[in-house]
């Protein structure tokens, strides 16, 4: 099965898409909107119709085929974990236009991000899906702050192991929150199902233990 990898569209770049589709995995970016967005093919404008006005220069393809071997030991390295991929992507995204390995990734990409809108556009619960994993993820980061209320949020401590602790303790707190909220959701539901109950599936599916707004945080004592 591919793993996803979803993501806010902000930062999107063609050099991403062309690492994930070479490492196997999935990028599903939000698109917030298409307005200026480009679509990029094998040949020129105006053989694609309707799509013309929107089209964008045409794929190298013989560029690809030219650095192939360069971009499998690529690939190779990140894979092997001999280089990371965040290091080479910014030192790829800060090469100049010169550079033939960086312009052929940038080809790759383009299809990827091509291929990706065209999905995008079309499929529905794609759409759906994504806005909803990335709802959850910064449904966690919106936990975090909220838990991470020592010193108004800032670790200032200098040391590394410091910061390690205080990370270790905070990551802790919030799974324990989580965990709580988990298991008596589950005995809710359970006692609900045991009263006779029925509770449709589209409402359990939309269950999430990231809640914390019933949880004394700053240490009071809640009635």
């Amino acid at each position: 099965m591919v793993t996803r990898h979803h993501v806010d569209g902000g930062g999107v770049s063609d050099l991403v898409f062309a690492f994930c589709h070479a490492l196997g995995f999935a990028f599903v970016p939000r698109i917030p909107d298409l307005d200026g967005r480009c679509l990029y093919g094998f040949g020129p404008a105006k053989q694609y119709g309707i799509l013309q006005n929107v089209m964008g220069d045409r794929v190298d393809a013989d560029l690809i085929r030219a650095y192939r071997d360069d971009i499998l030991r690529l690939m190779t390295s990140l894979r092997t974990r001999t280089v990371s991929a965040s290091l080479m992507l910014k030192r790829l995204s800060g090469t100049t236009r010169q550079s033939g390995l960086a312009q052929a990734l940038r080809q790759m990409g383009r299809i990827e991000r091509t291929i990706f809108t065209l999905d995008w556009i079309n499929d529905e619960q794609l759409r759906k899906t994504t806005t909803a994993e990335l709802n959850k993820g910064e449904s966690r980061n919106s936990h975090v702050r909220a838990v991470n209320l020592h010193r108004l949020g800032r670790f200032r401590d200098r040391s590394q192991e410091n910061l390690s602790i205080r990370a270790s303790a905070l990551d802790l707190v919030v799974t324990a929150i989580i965990h709580r909220n988990a298991i008596y959701t589950g005995r809710v539901v359970y006692a609900l199902c045991y009263a006779g109950h029925f509770v449709p599936e589209h409402l359990l599916s939309s269950l999430s233990p990231l809640s914390w707004e019933h949880v004394p945080l700053g240490g009071q004592t809640r009635c």
